[in-house]
């Protein structure tokens, strides 16, 4: 079935639609405007998924330095430890999945205990971004020094320790 051409246009006139090609167009903008309140719903939602997968993640700066002290420590070990685990994925070296195999279901129960946590902050000092066990004194013997004077809520600060820190119950946060 051939749709009739539409007839000739004169200069200055809409073009001339056929009766089918009325409709179509008809039926093209009703889509369009049972679609526009859907999409005014959907898209913060999308841009804050998008900008929540881009934000970098922020860790301790103490954590940090531990990790990266066990990592160079054990270096020759992790080195095997991932040799094998790409072996086992059926993945070589240049594979760019390589870097997200983990690799603690392959490391040896005494490796994996000694490897350090890595924790979000909780608080600045100093310019460093610390957790809340990082500025205890047990957990980090240099950390009276560390101990701020003054609480930074930052984004890793939970309800919980925020509490905590106000009712003096934290070290480093005397009550006021």
């Amino acid at each position: 079935m051939t749709t009739p051409e539409p007839a000739p246009q004169e200069a200055g006139h809409a073009p001339q639609l056929t009766p089918a090609q009325a409709e179509a167009a008809m039926t093209g903008q009703a889509v369009v405007q049972g679609l526009l309140p859907l999409f005014t719903q959907v898209l913060p939602n999308l841009l804050a998924q998008a900008l929540s997968q881009t934000q970098p993640t922020r860790l301790c700066a103490s954590c940090l330095t531990r990790r990266l002290q066990w990592e160079t420590v054990n270096g020759s070990t992790l080195e095997a430890i991932h040799a094998q685990a790409l072996q086992a994925a059926g993945l070589t070296a240049d594979d760019p999945r390589a870097g997200q195999i983990d690799l603690t279901q392959f490391m040896p129960e005494d490796l994996r205990a000694s490897m350090p946590e890595m924790r979000p902050p909780v608080t600045t000092h100093n310019g460093d971004e610390l957790c809340g066990p990082c500025m205890m004194p047990s957990a980090n013997p240099g950390a009276e020094a560390l101990r701020p004077k003054l609480l930074v809520a930052t984004p890793g600060l939970s309800i919980p320790a925020f509490q905590a820190a106000m009712n003096g119950n934290m070290p480093g946060f005397p009550r006021r």
